[in-house]
C-alpha cells in the first residue's frame, strides 16, 4: 500500500499555493484541495497540480440527494482525482450511488471515502441537529453505515 503523506493546500492565493507546490516532490506526497481553494480556482487548478505530477485528494465532502451527489463524484473522477469524499450523513443510498457510479472506471477509479462527524463538532452541535448521542457514538454509527455501503 502506498503510504505517501497528504499535504493540505490551504491558500487563498493561487500563486502562493503554486510556489509552495513547486518546492515539494510529487514522488513523496499527495495534495489535498478543499472547498475554499476549489471554489476560488476551480477544476483548472486540479489539472495544474496534475500537470506537475501530483495526485489530488478533492476534499469537498459531497452531501446531497443520491443522483446529485453521485454525479458530483463522477465529475471528480473525470477530473482525475486520486481520492474524493462524501458525507456519510447523506445516508446509505447516497453513498451506494456514489460508489456505483465509479464502477465503470475500474482500477482507475478514485478512492471514495466517507466523512463521519466533523472534528469541530461537539455534543452541543449534535444535539442542535437532533442527535442526542456522543460524537464518538455518531462516528461509529456512520462508519458502520459507510462500511455497509461499500
Amino acid at each position: 500500500m502506498d503510504q505517501k503523506v497528504i499535504v493540505a493546500l490551504d491558500y487563498d492565493k493561487k500563486d502562493d499555493a503554486l510556489r509552495f507546490v513547486d518546492r515539494i516532490d510529487p514522488a513523496s506526497c499527495r495534495l489535498k484541495v478543499g472547498k475554499e481553494m476549489f471554489t476560488l480556482f476551480g477544476p483548472e487548478f486540479v489539472r495544474e497540480l496534475h500537470s506537475r505530477g501530483f495526485s489530488v485528494f478533492l476534499d469537498l465532502k459531497f452531501h446531497d440527494i443520491p443522483n446529485t451527489c453521485s454525479k458530483a463524484v463522477k465529475a471528480a473522477a473525470d477530473l482525475g482525482v486520486w481520492m474524493v469524499n462524501v458525507h456519510a450523513s447523506g445516508g446509505e443510498r447516497m453513498m451506494t450511488a456514489s460508489r456505483e457510479i465509479l464502477e465503470p472506471y475500474g482500477k482507475d477509479r478514485p478512492l471514495l471515502i466517507g466523512v463521519t462527524v466533523l472534528t469541530s463538532m461537539e455534543q452541543s452541535d449534535l444535539s442542535g441537529i437532533g442527535l442526542d448521542v456522543e460524537p464518538k457514538q455518531q462516528v461509529f454509527r456512520l462508519a458502520s453505515l459507510t462500511k455497509n455501503s461499500a
